[in-house]
């Protein structure tokens, strides 16, 4: 390994110097740098001339492409030209890769057909849209998986392949592995006390509402506090609060040392046979805070105004 990184040491000197000459082309001579042994091993598998960096510089003999050797068309002054072509659009790559940066601005790709359930197709990293136009010379095109989904294939870059020299796609034998995007899980709904929610899998975009238990409490306040599976395997709020659900077990504690102020005009009255039967009516009055029951009168006086002063005997505990 220390010899193979002493001879790329001298190669990328031999490149420093030959970028300070005037239209020096590249003379990086045919030899496999790496053995030939090596090389021609690498080369039965797949054409890793255009698909690896390292090895296309450090096999030469057995790449024989024209950005390797000495072609005098070739201008790129490193054999890491091509691998950076995606930066032709910046001056000092086009004056140190002049024949890569030719072939980005004429070499193109026709779209792959390959289509992945719930992933996208991208060009170096960037999702392809109908915008894009087609991909260029040294594109590189994988597949992802759409937002909500994850990759449970186990391979990095699922078909990759780079385009070619000759516009066609040249594909990567090591990553080829079939992507399969499966949805992501935010597990079982939160739970929303005295609430049942709806069915759900827990799946991404599934969504959830909730009621009050029709059995055990009936809803004070808020809405149906729907939500929604998100692409973080979260539970998101939709917009809607969550309902809050009174239990009918109401309990309520005496409050005759706390009481403040005399009863108000606004006091709800009913007749009713016992304080029990009192309590039950305060209790299913969603805006009841408290009760005074008159043994004599038998009456019911109930406080529907929410108020700091305590002005029942008896006040509901929420």
């Amino acid at each position: 390994m220390t010899r193979s990184w002493d001879i790329v040491a001298s190669v990328v000197v031999f490149f420093f110097c030959c970028c300070c000459c005037v239209q020096q082309v590249w003379t990086l001579p045919c030899t496999n740098l790496l053995g030939d042994a090596y090389c021609l091993n690498k080369l039965n598998q797949a054409d890793y001339c255009t698909l690896d960096k390292d090895e296309r510089c450090g096999c030469a003999k057995d790449c024989r492409a024209p950005t390797d050797c000495n072609d005098p068309d070739n201008h790129d002054l490193s054999c890491d030209c091509p691998f950076n072509a995606v930066m032709c659009d910046q001056t000092w790559m086009i004056t140190s890769c002049n024949y890569t940066c030719t072939l980005r601005d004429t070499v193109t790709c026709p779209t792959p057909t390959l289509t992945v359930p719930n992933a996208s197709l991208r060009y170096n990293g960037d999702v392809v849209v109908p915008s894009y136009g087609p991909a260029k010379f040294m594109d590189e095109a994988t597949y992802d998986c759409d937002p909500g989904y994850v990759n449970t294939s186990g391979t990095s870059k699922p078909y990759r392949r780079l385009c070619g020299r000759s516009g066609s796609w040249v594909l990567d034998p090591s990553h080829q592995r079939q992507i399969v995007c499966q949805p992501i899980h935010c597990g079982p709904p939160p739970t929303i006390p005295l609430t049942t929610p709806s069915q759900a899998i827990g799946s991404f975009d599934d969504q959830v509402t909730y009621q009050c238990d029709p059995d055990h409490a009936y809803q004070l306040l808020g809405g149906a506090g729907e939500k929604r599976c998100a692409e973080n395997a979260s539970w998101v709020d939709e917009g809607f609060t969550a309902p809050l659900c009174l239990g009918l077990a109401v309990r309520f504690v005496g409050s005759q040392e706390e009481m403040t102020a005399t009863p108000q005009d606004t006091m709800t009255s009913h007749m009713t046979r016992s304080k029990l039967e009192c309590a039950s009516h305060c209790a299913h009055l969603v805006d009841c805070y408290g009760y005074t029951f008159d043994v004599d009168s038998k009456m019911c006086e109930m406080n529907m105004e929410q108020a700091d002063q305590v002005i029942t005997t008896m006040k509901r505990v929420f």
